[in-house]
């Protein structure tokens, strides 16, 4: 494919061997698993990144999304009789 690039990786003989099982197992190549595990770990870790930096950058400006003393009466009440609603 022509938006494909080659990655050299060192990784330890246990990941490795790990990796060889998993890929005779599914059917899968080696690289198809590593991409596949990769993209996974791009897009939950770009996520958490931007999520943290723009809450650094409102707290920063001052602001306060959701004060502490309520989400902890918020989760305290969690699966309680008397459930809060989520703090907003």
């Amino acid at each position: 494919m022509a938006d494909d690039a080659t990655l050299t990786i060192h990784v330890g003989e246990r990941s490795l061997v790990r990796l060889q099982a998993l890929a005779a197992q599914t059917g899968q190549s080696e690289a198809a698993l590593v991409g596949e595990a990769l993209e996974a770990y791009l897009d939950l870790h770009e996520w958490q990144a931007t999520a943290i930096a723009e809450a650094v950058a409102g707290s920063k400006a001052g602001e306060v999304p959701i004060e502490h003393d309520r989400m902890v009466a918020w989760l305290k009440s969690c699966s309680t009789a008397n459930e809060l609603p989520p703090p907003q």
